[in-house]
Protein backbone atom coordinates (compact mmCIF):
# COMPACT_ATOMS: atom_id res chain seq x y z
CA UNK A 1 0.00 0.00 0.00
CA UNK A 2 1.26 3.52 -0.90
CA UNK A 3 0.83 5.80 2.16
CA UNK A 4 0.29 9.22 1.08
CA UNK A 5 1.01 11.83 3.78
CA UNK A 6 -0.19 15.65 3.56
CA UNK A 7 2.97 17.87 4.64
CA UNK A 8 1.15 21.17 6.01
CA UNK A 9 3.97 23.65 5.56
CA UNK A 10 3.77 26.86 7.08
CA UNK A 11 0.32 26.19 8.50
CA UNK A 12 1.39 26.42 12.66
CA UNK A 13 1.28 30.01 13.30
CA UNK A 14 -2.00 29.66 11.13
CA UNK A 15 -3.54 27.38 13.38
CA UNK A 16 -2.38 28.93 16.98
CA UNK A 17 -3.51 32.71 15.51
CA UNK A 18 -7.16 31.12 14.84
CA UNK A 19 -7.01 29.27 18.22
CA UNK A 20 -6.21 32.53 19.88
CA UNK A 21 -9.14 34.40 18.12
CA UNK A 22 -11.41 31.58 19.11
CA UNK A 23 -10.27 32.19 22.82
CA UNK A 24 -10.51 35.92 22.82
CA UNK A 25 -13.89 35.61 21.56
CA UNK A 26 -14.98 33.48 23.92
CA UNK A 27 -13.82 35.59 26.67
CA UNK A 28 -14.97 38.70 25.15
CA UNK A 29 -18.68 37.08 25.44
CA UNK A 30 -18.13 36.41 28.86
CA UNK A 31 -17.16 39.50 29.89
CA UNK A 32 -19.84 41.97 27.68
CA UNK A 33 -22.43 43.75 29.32
CA UNK A 34 -24.90 45.63 28.75
CA UNK A 35 -26.98 48.29 30.96
CA UNK A 36 -30.78 48.40 30.58
CA UNK A 37 -32.48 51.49 31.16
CA UNK A 38 -36.04 51.54 31.25
CA UNK A 39 -39.54 52.59 33.22
CA UNK A 40 -42.16 50.77 34.96
CA UNK A 41 -45.54 51.80 34.36
CA UNK A 42 -49.32 50.81 35.90
CA UNK A 43 -51.09 49.39 32.68
CA UNK A 44 -54.33 50.57 33.15
CA UNK A 45 -53.34 54.39 34.35
CA UNK A 46 -49.95 55.01 32.89
CA UNK A 47 -48.46 55.99 36.01
CA UNK A 48 -45.09 54.85 37.35
CA UNK A 49 -44.57 52.31 39.66
CA UNK A 50 -42.70 53.00 42.57
CA UNK A 51 -40.49 49.82 44.18
CA UNK A 52 -41.08 47.44 41.73
CA UNK A 53 -38.60 44.62 41.55
CA UNK A 54 -36.83 43.86 38.22
CA UNK A 55 -34.91 41.08 37.63
CA UNK A 56 -32.73 39.58 35.03
CA UNK A 57 -34.11 35.73 34.90
CA UNK A 58 -32.31 32.69 34.93
CA UNK A 59 -29.37 35.35 37.10
CA UNK A 60 -29.59 36.86 40.65
CA UNK A 61 -28.87 40.57 39.24
CA UNK A 62 -32.43 42.25 40.45
CA UNK A 63 -32.66 46.36 40.96
CA UNK A 64 -35.73 48.47 42.22
CA UNK A 65 -37.27 50.91 40.40
CA UNK A 66 -37.16 54.54 41.65
CA UNK A 67 -40.39 56.67 42.76
CA UNK A 68 -40.57 57.69 38.77
CA UNK A 69 -40.72 53.76 37.88
CA UNK A 70 -36.91 54.17 36.52
CA UNK A 71 -34.66 51.58 36.29
CA UNK A 72 -31.39 50.63 35.04
CA UNK A 73 -29.37 47.20 35.27
CA UNK A 74 -26.59 45.47 33.94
Amino acid sequence: MLEKRIKWKGTKPILELLTLLLLSAHLFAQTAQKEIKGRVTDATSGQPVASATIAIKGSRNAVTSGSDGEFTIT
